[in-house]
């Protein structure tokens, strides 16, 4: 929205008109000893362009202040194409991003516990699962986003003395393997970091327990 033009000579010619005597050299906006009829329908004239133009001014500074309400309301609120939590976990989405949305999507899921432990790396950053029995395997996980890092949480189950003792082959050991507590209800983090050529380096570090 364009703000309305000034009517810079109607406003130059109220400005000139005077109630003093009219002279056409000397005060040639003048009002008295005849000046009206020289003067009063041009005056008129130039006060209902300006009138016109300060109910313009009065609408475009209503408009404009709409305008800032509601983009402090679409900035409160998240504008544009937020992109959701899925799409995070993902890594393909070209949304912009919220802070909210970014906590959500490190939220913990949880894998299922099997013999062979199932891993869709678009689904989550942060993944837990709980072992209950020892040996399990890990497999390579599918929908891996080169850069993408994050951490795996192993917990023992009630019983505890549970272990995860084969790797799928696209993970490559930055150091020791984990050292598998036997307390119930311990945890083993590792943290992974997906390299470019789809290998996952993971990291032990460390036990509660």
């Amino acid at each position: 929205m364009a703000a309305p033009d000034t009517p810079t000579d109607d406003i130059t010619l109220l400005g000139a008109v005077n109630g003093n005597a009219y002279d056409a050299v000397t005060n040639p906006r003048g009002l008295a000893r005849g000046g009206h009829r020289q003067n009063w329908a041009v005056a008129m004239n130039a006060l209902a362009a300006v009138a016109g133009w300060v109910a313009d001014v009065t609408s475009y500074l209503s408009g404009l202040a709409d305008q800032v309400a509601a983009d402090a309301a679409s900035a409160a609120a998240g504008s544009g194409t937020e992109s959701s939590t899925s799409s995070i976990r993902a890594g393909t989405s070209a949304q912009y991003l919220s802070v909210r949305r970014i906590y959500d999507a490190s939220a913990f899921v949880t894998l299922t516990d099997a013999s062979l432990i199932a891993w869709d790396m678009s689904t989550a950053i942060n993944v837990e699962v709980t072992l209950a029995a020892a040996g399990r395997t890990l497999a390579n996980p599918t929908n891996k986003v080169s850069g993408k890092s994050g951490i795996i949480v192993f917990k023992q189950d009630a019983t505890g003395g549970r272990s995860v003792t084969t790797w799928g082959s696209d993970y490559v050991w930055m150091g020791e393997q984990p050292v598998w507590p036997t307390a119930a209800n311990a945890e083993t983090i590792v943290s992974y970091l997906v390299r470019s050529n789809g290998k996952v380096l993971l990291n032990f570090g460390g036990s509660t327990a």
